[in-house]
């Protein structure tokens, strides 16, 4: 986790959670990831022969606010874009895609 920023939040998912449990939230309710980040999606073969984008990580799962994965999946873009050294503006779009 020394390596970067991103590497820091793909490795602590609870601090991720105390960060965004204190973010406004519109009340609808689903079971979350727990751990949104870029590396917890996979591309998928379904029995019909196509490809699908799904989660792939499933170990801090818990019922609570859908904004809460977006917004950790959100901030994994961002960290992301500074870590490729992609720059602030390209960093924010990869984010605001995401939202």
């Amino acid at each position: 986790m020394l390596g970067s920023p991103f590497s820091v939040m793909r490795g602590m998912a609870a601090v991720m959670a105390v960060d965004v449990v204190t973010t406004p939230v519109i009340g609808l309710h689903t079971q979350l990831c727990g751990d949104a980040h870029l590396l917890n999606f996979d591309i998928f073969a379904t029995l019909e022969q196509k490809l699908v984008l799904d989660i792939s990580d499933f170990d801090e799962t818990y019922h609570g606010p859908w904004a809460w994965d977006l917004k950790c999946l959100a901030a994994s873009a961002v960290l992301t874009g500074r870590e490729k050294e992609f720059g602030n503006e390209v960093s924010r779009e990869l984010a605001m895609v995401i939202n």
